[in-house]
Formats: C-alpha cells, sequence, structure tokens
C-alpha cells in the first residue's frame, strides 16, 4: 500500500452510490486552475465530486482515484447501480 494513501473501509467493486451531474460540485475551469490542490484533495481524501465546466458547459468529471477505481471494477463486474 502507498504510504501517502489513506485506507478506506470499501469493499472492491461494490457498487457506489449514483449521483447524477445535478448533484456534483460544480468548478469552472478557471476556478479548478486556482484552486487545483485544494479541489485534487478533496476529491482524493473526502471523496468529492467535480463537474469542471468550461463557460457554463460541462466538459469533464473529476473525482478520486480510489473512488475511479471502484467505479471501474463495478463496471467490469456488471456492478454498477442503476441510475433511475
Amino acid at each position: 500500500m502507498n504510504p501517502h494513501t489513506q485506507e478506506r473501509n470499501e469493499v472492491p467493486g461494490e457498487a457506489l452510490p449514483y449521483r447524477s451531474p445535478d448533484e456534483l460540485t460544480s468548478v469552472q475551469a478557471t476556478e479548478l486552475r486556482t484552486h487545483m490542490r485544494k479541489i485534487l484533495e478533496q476529491a482524493r481524501y473526502q471523496n468529492g465530486q467535480f463537474l469542471v465546466c468550461t463557460h457554463g458547459q460541462p466538459m469533464a468529471v473529476l473525482l478520486g482515484v480510489d473512488e475511479y477505481l471502484q467505479l471501474r471494477t463495478a463496471a467490469e463486474r456488471g456492478n454498477l447501480p442503476d441510475p433511475l
């Protein structure tokens, strides 16, 4: 285990709660650029999920690597939550 990672009590591949884009924290690309470290730390250590927008248009989703890996494992196992 990487000494810089926080241990979590999540089951690998367990379905994560679905969040619609409306439930993500919206952040403008310029704000992301200005506060990059703070936002990255929120994504990594506090399970923050951000919808990155440019000129009001959604461009990307930013989430922590642990959450990404869990989503990827869940998708590979066909274990994603129903979004409805």
